[in-house]
């Protein structure tokens, strides 16, 4: 059983990030099964929590949850729906000693970037920046210990994820790890 303190019942860790249909969360287990056949030593996400990582916003005052639904509407809006390729495997913080692999694009993708962009300008004073990145990525395992090289993980092809909409998530205690929570959606369409 979790035990909330005062402190902890009134703030909410919060993050932004487009869900996963079913092709890319297939693509996902996929991925980790490679991984696993790689002999990588890990903790690996469960399928149920795979996202597409936009934002990291930490812990905020529950008061102020609405203040960031405002501005994640705010932000795409007259963002038309775009699509993401998923297709390799890279590590945080560098890929010369990751600590956290993740599946992402190896290409620049135009969309995704201006999307972050959007974000950046929506959530300025809301936020510090420092955990907002440019990389489309879906976090598949953190490491035991660094790796000294990234595994070689071959032909994986790619899968195309349909971005319709940014979602809000809480991140909330579940045991011996956590459980996301949808707090508010924003659907992206242009003007």
């Amino acid at each position: 059983m979790v035990r909330l303190t005062p402190e902890s019942a009134m703030m909410a860790r919060l993050f932004a990030a487009i869900a996963l249909d079913d092709k890319a969360r297939a693509f996902g287990a996929r991925t980790i099964v490679a991984l696993e056949r790689a002999q990588v030593s890990g903790r690996f996400e469960r399928l149920e929590k795979l996202h597409l990582t936009l934002a990291f916003f930490g812990s905020v005052e529950a008061q102020r949850v609405g203040q960031f639904s405002a501005a994640l509407e705010q932000a795409v809006r007259g963002c038309p729906p775009f699509v993401v390729r998923l297709d390799r495997v890279g590590g945080f913080p560098d890929e010369r000693r990751p600590r956290l692999l993740w599946l992402g694009s190896s290409q620049p993708q135009p969309a995704y970037s201006d999307l972050m962009a959007r974000m950046r300008e929506a959530f300025a004073g809301l936020w510090s920046q420092a955990h907002a990145d440019d990389v489309p990525h879906v976090t598949v395992c953190r490491l035991q210990r660094p790796l000294r090289a990234m595994p070689s993980v071959v032909d994986l092809g790619h899968v195309d994820l349909p971005v319709n909409s940014i979602l809000l998530f809480e991140s909330l205690p579940d045991g011996a790890t956590t459980r996301y929570e949808v707090r508010s959606v924003a659907p992206l369409m242009k003007e």
